[in-house]
């Protein structure tokens, strides 16, 4: 692939981010999110196809239509066999759940996940969302892999708060003004709605 090929790819991949999670001031758009991460797919961006994948899922189950099943785990399966984390993940997440036509096989999936945690742990630290956003999942207070730990949970979403992820910034404005809340979290949670602010009216 080209270099200025690669680039467009992951600058429709980026963009594509922006639609899905209303980052940067862009209004959430699925559809919008979706057509950008089918163009960075066809261009072989694995992130872009993992992100594909969750979409025509999600999208599907929302309607109804199983079709976007199939496709999604074929973009899964193509983005994980280019090594990504994030479609590892999706791809044993599934399996613990027998969700979307993957056939249950709970100590498999469990047993994935421990082998992908130090790698998920590296990609989120270097920044890659989809990484934090799983570390969130895994460990938030009802996770279905049963390890619930709010440290991870506290640490992560701040991350992605912090790479303008609406629900992560609302997540730690909103654990600045409990009254439990430490005066670091209200420092945090006065700075998240600074910026959440900022983003709304931009």
């Amino acid at each position: 692939m080209l270099a200025d090929d690669l680039i467009a790819a992951e600058e429709q991949y980026q963009l594509g981010l922006a639609f899905e999670f209303g980052m940067n001031q862009q209004k959430i758009d699925y559809k919008a999110a979706l057509e950008l991460y089918d163009a960075a797919s066809r261009q072989a961006h694995p992130k872009a196809q993992a992100r594909a994948a969750a979409l025509f899922a999600f999208l599907g189950s929302c309607s109804g239509i199983d079709s976007g099943a199939s496709i999604a785990r074929k973009l899964l399966q193509r983005s994980a066999a280019r090594n990504d984390v994030s479609a590892k993940y999706q791809l044993a997440q599934w399996m613990l759940q027998g969700a979307y036509g993957s056939p249950i096989n709970a100590k498999l999936a469990k047993q994935n996940l421990l082998q992908l945690l130090p790698e998920l742990q590296v990609q989120a630290e270097a920044g890659y969302l989809a990484a934090q956003l799983h570390l969130i999942d895994i460990h938030k207070p009802a996770s279905i892999w049963g390890m619930a730990d709010p440290n991870p949970v506290k640490l992560w979403t701040l991350k992605a708060a912090e790479q303008g992820h609406l629900d992560c910034q609302l997540a730690v404005a909103t654990a600045g003004v409990g009254p439990s809340a430490s005066a670091a979290d209200k420092e945090k949670g006065r700075e998240m709605l600074k910026k959440i602010e900022f983003q709304i009216k931009g």
